[in-house]
């Protein structure tokens, strides 16, 4: 199967793509920013905001992963255009009417978010999740929407980070009292998780792909210093009110801010499965997040 990945040289896009290569697929990846091949992929460079420069990259598709997202994710950046509705909601529509009009289309891959649902608080990130969602069940095309919670692997941004700051601080900051849940999924997991979405060619399924351990912000930080360090490092919980007063002030002197409100609340999110998780659906196996967490980055206090 001739098969599209967006953001396909990024962390998750170029994953899938790997997977989807050893399971035989001609995948080719998509990018904004560059057409030069990557890992011996085809690059196809055109921007989810324009749908005429989608047009030639989607020629022949039969399959698309939309695995993209905006620069600087997920701090918005609206001079750039770098927005939750403009890249996920819009740029998902984009993607799917030019290849639609090219013809092949046959089946679609939508990665969303655990944190996505009807309930969930009104973020920018959310509505445009959902809105893109629509969008895809609305296609008339065969689709699979994989909800996954927090992704970890070689190369990711959210535990590197921690990570980096656990050997070089003293204390590990986090927003608020660090209670917020999540279900952290490999990223080698989520992408056994795509290629089963694509192989499988018929149906639509609304999944979750999380991992089969529920863990806090504080819990995280615990097991990824002991790993780390042998240790389990101070967490300090810095209030979300005033943090986000900062923040509001840095978004307001700075066109690319490190950190805004909205950044503050997508790191509240409860990232936990609230439906069907796709290990029930597909024949995979989520492994064990001590032991993704020590593969990644070590095995010290074993």
């Amino acid at each position: 199967m001739k098969i599209l990945v967006t953001g396909g040289r990024g962390f998750i896009g170029l994953a899938a793509a790997k997977e989807l290569r050893r399971c035989g697929h001609d995948v080719t990846l998509l990018s904004s920013t560059s057409s030069s091949a990557v890992d011996g992929f085809r690059v196809v460079q055109g921007d989810v905001r324009e749908q005429t420069s989608l047009l030639p990259a989607t020629e022949g598709i039969e399959a698309v992963v939309i695995s993209h997202q905006f620069p600087g994710f997920p701090v918005e950046q609206a001079e750039q255009h770098n927005t939750f509705r403009e890249v996920d909601a819009e740029g998902t529509r984009n993607v799917l009417a030019a290849l639609k009009q090219n013809g092949n289309l046959q089946r679609v891959v939508y990665l969303s978010g655990a944190a996505v649902n009807d309930t969930a608080p009104p973020h920018p990130g959310i509505v445009a999740k959902l809105d893109a969602e629509r969008y895809v069940t609305g296609s008339a095309v065969s689709y699979v929407i994989l909800r996954s919670s927090i992704v970890y692997g070689p190369g990711d941004h959210y535990f590197s980070r921690l990570a980096g700051q656990i050997r070089s601080m003293p204390v590990v900051p986090t927003f608020g009292d660090g209670r917020a849940k999540a279900q952290p999924i490999h990223v080698d997991d989520l992408a056994l998780t795509i290629a089963a979405a694509l192989n499988e060619q018929a149906g639509n399924h609304l999944l979750d792909v999380c991992g089969p351990n529920t863990v806090s912000t504080n819990q995280t930080i615990k097991l990824l210093s002991l790993i780390i360090t042998g240790q389990q490092k101070r967490i300090l919980h810095l209030p979300v009110l005033a943090i986000k007063s900062l923040a509001s002030v840095m978004v307001a002197t700075n066109k690319n801010p490190p950190l805004s409100p909205g950044l503050i609340d997508f790191s509240l999110f409860d990232n936990t499965s609230h439906g069907t998780n796709a290990d029930k659906v597909y024949d995979v196996r989520f492994r064990d997040l001590r032991q993704g967490l020590r593969e990644v980055y070590g095995n010290a206090g074993q």
